[in-house]
């Protein structure tokens, strides 16, 4: 397919473009040789925007890391925008009430001292190696004592853990936000939605919605994530209007087909960006395969998790979609990129 830095000059209304959604698992299962598959099945797809769920940010650079390997044929840097789920919360929500009055501030401060201490430079270069020592450390306590220490602190504490969205240089971010998509601090992990403003060469606007649902998979489970998608259309509606076109995608973490959030999307006038080319969704984004891991994430139905929801699909023409990661390592059949495979699209402004 055309660059879009080069079709840009040619003809500005008729590039196209490539819309990805990956959840890459943090530094989790082995991530020092998942590095090199992360980094090809990206390189593969080669998306404009990228929403990654399940990432290292703020210093642990995971995001970074995944934006470098897109920086090729010259390109100036894809730019990484990113949000802590536990920032995110403590900044909307406030202190959980759970802390009490007098641990609670203490708490707040010290994840926002541990946020300010990660923009120093060596302490980043630092964190974006450690992980791999905590990975060892983890499995030697999970071995010693069967418990797994690590799981709360990354997905509840944390300011490393969160989302980004990785915007190629031609594209112009106009307006950036997130919301936590709980009011409580649930014993599993917060979740939290991004949405970013961006503007083509061309003038056509879009919002670029990226979003991580529950992954509760008991019967509650479908009625929190039905709770989250209204949260997001709620927040969405009133902007629709401002763009042309509003891409909502991330790991919706269910078999859509089984729960009402699937008709809560098309309701509000979203299709499925694979559905819409193909004429059916991806048959399965999760699990991809990897099993080389004692913390593999099984809990759940293999199927289609991960979805690319477009609103005012009518002002847009898709050209493709698919997926991606879904080859295993070619030393090791067990080992894949992610737990998750990326799906993408590729489209233009008629």
């Amino acid at each position: 397919r055309t660059r879009p830095a080069a079709a840009a000059m040619a003809d500005p209304a008729r590039v196209v473009w490539t819309v990805a959604t990956f959840n890459v698992r943090g530094f989790f299962d082995h991530y020092a040789r998942r590095r090199r598959l992360l980094r090809s099945t990206v390189c593969a797809i080669k998306p404009d925007i990228l929403a990654l769920q399940e990432v290292m940010v703020n210093g642990a650079d995971q995001d970074r890391f995944i934006a470098r390997a897109l920086n090729t044929d010259g390109r100036p840097p894809f730019r990484c925008l990113s949000e802590a789920s536990i920032l995110a919360y403590l900044r909307s929500v406030g202190t959980p009430k759970m802390f009490g009055k007098i641990l609670g501030p203490i708490i707040h401060l010290a994840i926002e001292l541990e946020n300010a201490l990660l923009q120093l430079p060596f302490v980043g270069f630092i964190m974006a190696r450690f992980p791999h020592f905590l990975e060892r450390v983890r499995h030697w306590a999970h071995d010693w004592t069967g418990i797994d220490i690590f799981w709360s602190y990354y997905l509840l504490y944390a300011p490393i853990w969160g989302m980004s969205t990785i915007v190629a240089p031609e594209l112009e971010v106009l307006e950036r936000g997130a919301i936590p998509l709980r009011t409580d601090i649930y014993d599993k992990h917060l979740t939290t939605t991004q949405r970013v403003k961006l503007r083509f060469p061309c003038g056509r606007t879009i919002w670029l919605v990226n979003m991580h649902l529950d992954s509760t998979t008991a019967p509650q489970g479908a009625e929190i994530r039905a709770r989250e998608v209204h949260l997001i259309l709620d927040w969405m509606r009133p902007v629709l209007d401002e763009v042309d076109a509003t891409f909502a995608v991330g790991d919706n973490n269910s078999l859509l087909e089984k729960e009402h959030i699937f008709d809560l999307w098309r309701d509000a006038g979203f299709v499925s960006a694979h559905e819409a080319v193909h004429g059916s969704n991806p048959d399965k984004t999760w699990p991809s395969g990897i099993a080389c891991s004692p913390f593999i994430d099984t809990d759940g139905e293999p199927g289609c998790l991960d979805y690319i929801w477009v609103h005012g699909s009518s002002s847009i023409k898709f050209h493709d979609a698919g997926v991606g990661g879904d080859a295993s390592c070619e030393m090791d059949e067990q080992l894949y990129a992610s737990d998750h495979l990326a799906v993408f699209a590729t489209f233009s402004f008629p």
